[in-house]
């Protein structure tokens, strides 16, 4: 990082947290700066290297078996307070919203992620801009670290009772751009009960998508949260049916969570999920799309359904990358998991959390038949068959909480790989090795 950026990182960082008042403006400055460092080990997954004819899932190696990133980013959220009724919300982040302050050559190193203003009305909440985008367990819409759901549009929220009713339109939504290369246009309509008494919500979040060529979607997303006692339950089923590139689409997937306050000292957690893969075919070409593909936020793994591992043979020994060679974008499809963690609160500033995660894929390769790479969104024949088992993982994090304001943690992983990694399509299979993965991670919010 040269001392330009670094002296606006300090510049930034004095003003964050700070409030000022200009005649009758009020601006409120928030923000958060944080440093990362990831340290793999195999993520080739096997030993010394693996081999294999196309359509095999084997990762070429870099420079090395072992791969170490280093991420530093800074985030400010300035929040202009007009007067009662109208707002204004500004996010930035120097560097990219995935590795940070590395260097991209494509990217700028100020981002204006965010930016919309709210109008409070006798008639509900309008929104307009760049808005942030949320729903549910967050399988469509997310908005979590690496990837927050981003649209530019306009919204309007209504609430009568325990009712909430959320029109929106959002005409370009920065993650959806049709394989046309045209932007879609997306419009949705929330319809959400929620009762604090009885501590339930239940909704629906219907979205049409489509472009001005080849691709008309639409996605009846269900959520249903519930509270009983010490136990938290929460459910989401999208369904997924159009068309997209004249290819029929009609899939869906369902995931679930469960939290068990057992004491102070202890909690349980149960995740577990099914995202749909694409069926194999007799022809190259697909009659029909089946597959669905998780929000690249919603993840549960230190390694699996965390890392892209193909993508650090890119990230190895090299700065100059593009936003698609980062390993953070593994989202979960053709996938069955389920997750088992604790937390443990030894005090107040202590966590403790261990986890256990097994995962085994919906569709894979049968010999002669044209199965579906998931890693490279194409099709091959199949010349032997595939196993279904992805793996498990133990993993084991830590965190301390200084304060309300900065935090530490420490993540391991060791993933364990299954047969469905050992498939090079050819008669002699790969052999695979455990993969390790260690984080640090520093935040400190304004």
């Amino acid at each position: 990082m040269n001392f330009l950026k670094l002296r606006w990182v300090i510049i930034l960082a004095y003003l964050s947290g700070h409030s000022f008042s200009f005649a009758f403006l009020d601006l409120n400055l928030s923000g958060q700066l944080g440093a990362e460092v990831h340290a793999i080990g195999n993520y080739t997954l096997a030993y010394p290297k693996a081999e294999g004819a196309e359509g095999g899932y084997q990762i070429p190696v870099g420079d090395s078996q072992h791969t170490s990133l280093e991420i530093l980013f800074f985030k400010l959220f300035p929040h202009l307070y007009i007067n009662d009724n109208i707002s204004i919300w500004l996010e930035m982040m120097l560097g990219s919203s995935t590795l940070g302050l590395r260097s991209y050559p494509q990217a700028e190193f100020l981002k204006f992620m965010r930016f919309w203003s709210e109008l409070v009305t006798h008639i509900g909440v309008f929104q307009l801009g760049r808005v942030p985008l949320d729903w549910g367990l967050g399988l469509v819409w997310n908005n979590g670290k690496y990837y927050p759901t981003t649209g530019d549009g306009i919204r309007w929220i209504i609430q009568f009772g325990f009712f909430t009713f959320i029109p929106s339109l959002i005409l370009c939504n920065l993650e959806n751009v049709s394989d046309s290369g045209e932007k879609l246009t997306e419009t949705s309509m929330i319809l959400q009960y929620e009762n604090p008494e009885s501590e339930i919500k239940i909704g629906i979040n219907w979205l049409i998508k489509n472009d001005l060529k080849k691709t008309d979607l639409s996605i009846y997303d269900v959520y249903a949260y519930k509270k009983i006692q010490a136990f938290s339950l929460g459910l989401e089923v999208p369904v997924l049916k159009g068309q997209k590139q004249d290819i029929q689409v009609q899939t869906w997937s369902i995931a679930g969570e469960m939290q068990w306050n057992f004491n102070k000292i202890l909690e349980f957690l149960i995740q577990t999920g099914y995202a749909s893969g694409q069926s194999n075919h007799q022809d190259q070409a697909l009659s029909k799309i089946d597959q669905f593909i998780f929000h690249p936020s919603y993840q549960i793994g230190n390694l699996l359904f965390h890392y892209r591992l193909r993508n650090f043979g890119k990230t190895s020994g090299s700065k100059n990358l593009v936003e698609t060679d980062s390993p953070f974008c593994e989202p979960i499809s053709n996938a069955i998991y389920f997750n088992f963690g604790t937390k443990i609160y030894p005090n107040e500033r202590w966590m403790i959390y261990p986890h256990i995660l097994f995962a085994f894929a919906d569709q894979a390769a049968k010999k002669g038949k044209y199965f579906f790479h998931h890693w490279e969104q194409e099709s091959f024949q199949a010349q032997v068959d595939q196993k279904y088992f992805l793996g498990w993982e133990f993993g084991l994090g830590v965190q301390f909480d200084w304060d309300d304001h900065a935090k530490f943690s420490w993540h391991n992983g060791i993933f364990f790989p299954g047969g469905f990694y050992k498939f090079n399509n050819t008669t002699q299979p790969n052999s695979v090795s455990p993969a390790l993965a260690s984080v640090l991670q520093l935040s400190i919010q304004f």
